[in-house]
């Protein structure tokens, strides 16, 4: 009985390593899947650089477990599943599984699943490897990268429901088995065996754990991958239609004769540049938010702020500004990156929203601390928003139909990084009175917590 309750334990703890060693192979395929598709629309060279090494984790694994079925030496086998990104104690619960595999019906049945995720991992590869060699001869053409955009979310798709299939089965054993082993210590004695029974079922909620968080984890994995492909197609589209612009503006400049009418024509052109040059900002600003790991440090807030509004305020310079600063709160622990992020934002959006029937744009920011947070406030007297639209401007790629001057990446952008900073960010405003942005950053940012720096 002793055997057998070893045996299982350890049959148990080896299952739930597979399942945590599918979870690297998932996420590693899924990275290897996004870079690749932003390499068909993007060209860089890097997003084909990060698909190669995300996509080596699971042919790694593929490739230890052929060698386990051979009887290959086992230092090499441990060496390949270490590289692959696996954990010393899975790799040493993978070597005890070994060819037992195939002794349990659920075990072999979920090999299967991983033998044709390994199918799909090798086409992906061989398709990576067809888009490089395509994309080293010229950039592709629209049609192409669709193309080539299907295969890689064909492929995606079939992997993750291999996944999915993978997880149920390797559970439904688990608990067959643990019912099984409940039933045999039951009838003998129950006593001697109890720290085994215990640890069976500290197993058991384990496992449990680990497949809620599998669940999490492909949810959120499939939100990732349609923002994704909204931010894609999105991006693609606003990053050529100013091109598009630019192009047919020159056109009309050559063929005017009327100086005034070419300088005219000049302005536009600046204008429509001055929109690109904002609309890469966001995006860089969206990528630092997404994959810039929190700093926290010593930061001057008005300092981030006088920074922010310099860079700003002389991009309209038709129109008077006056800007009022009330700084309560000066000196925070914060991330300054995501912090300036969020201040350009709003002074970016307090100058172009600005009412040109008012004499005077006026732009006030405070600081300030309260009982649980310290917040800063950017307050415009600017044109306000809609009603209706007021819940929708924190969307992504959202733009007013009145006042499309805008990206409608700014707002999103901000949103994301005061949610990274563990805050919260609100509006309020009132058609041709104005808008006020509040962001509210939790306390212990405050240096030493005290009530005034």
């Amino acid at each position: 009985m002793i055997t057998m309750n070893y045996f299982t334990i350890n049959l148990l703890s080896s299952t739930r390593a597979y399942i945590n060693g599918e979870s690297h192979y998932a996420r590693s395929q899924k990275n290897a899947g996004r870079n690749l598709l932003l390499y068909v629309y993007s060209a860089e060279p890097i997003y084909y650089k990060r698909f190669e090494h995300h996509i080596n984790i699971p042919i790694k694994d593929s490739l230890a477990r052929v060698m386990m079925n051979r009887n290959e030496n086992l230092a090499s086998i441990k060496k390949v599943l270490l590289s692959a990104g696996n954990t010393q104690e899975n790799v040493n619960d993978f070597l005890w599984l070994g060819k037992k595999i195939y002794q349990f019906p659920f075990l072999s049945r979920a090999f299967i699943e991983w033998k044709e995720a390994d199918l799909l991992i090798g086409q992906l590869h061989v398709l990576g490897k067809q888009i490089n060699q395509a994309i080293s001869k010229g950039r592709l053409s629209e049609n192409e990268k669709i193309f080539y955009a299907k295969r890689i979310n064909k492929i995606s798709q079939s992997l993750m429901l291999r996944e999915v299939n993978f997880s149920k089965i390797l559970n439904g054993g688990i608990k067959d088995v643990t019912f099984w082993v409940y039933v045999a210590n039951i009838f003998i004695i129950l006593i001697i065996f109890g720290s085994s029974i215990l640890k069976s079922g500290l197993l058991i909620n384990s496992l449990a754990k680990t497949k809620t968080e599998l669940e999490v984890k492909n949810e959120l994995l499939t939100t990732t991958n349609e923002e994704l492909d909204k931010f894609v197609y999105s991006a693609s589209h606003d990053l050529r239609a100013p091109l598009a612009s630019l192009k047919g503006l020159i056109m009309l400049a050559n063929e005017e004769k009327n100086p005034n009418e070419i300088k005219n024509y000049h302005l536009l052109m600046l204008q429509t540049v001055e929109k690109q040059d904002r609309f890469i900002s966001d995006i860089i600003d969206f990528s630092r938010n997404k994959k810039t790991e929190k700093v926290m440090q010593i930061v001057q807030l008005e300092e981030l702020i006088d920074e922010s509004i310099e860079q700003h305020i002389y991009y309209y310079r038709d129109h008077a500004i006056q800007i009022k600063k009330k700084i309560e709160v000066n000196k925070v622990i914060s991330d300054p990156i995501r912090l300036k992020i969020i201040l350009n934002n709003l002074i970016s959006n307090a100058v172009k929203y600005g009412d040109p029937l008012k004499p005077v744009t006026i732009i006030k920011i405070l600081s300030y601390q309260t009982e649980n947070s310290i917040c800063i406030e950017v307050i415009d007297n600017g044109i306000g928003i809609e009603k209706e639209e007021i819940n929708k401007i924190f969307d992504m790629f959202f733009v007013s139909a009145k006042n499309d001057i805008g990206t409608g990446l700014g707002l999103y952008i901000a949103k994301e990084s005061t949610l990274k900073l563990g805050g919260t960010i609100s509006v309020h405003s009132h058609i041709g009175m104005g808008t006020k942005f509040t962001v509210c950053l939790p306390l212990d940012t405050v240096e030493n917590q005290s009530p005034l720096i």
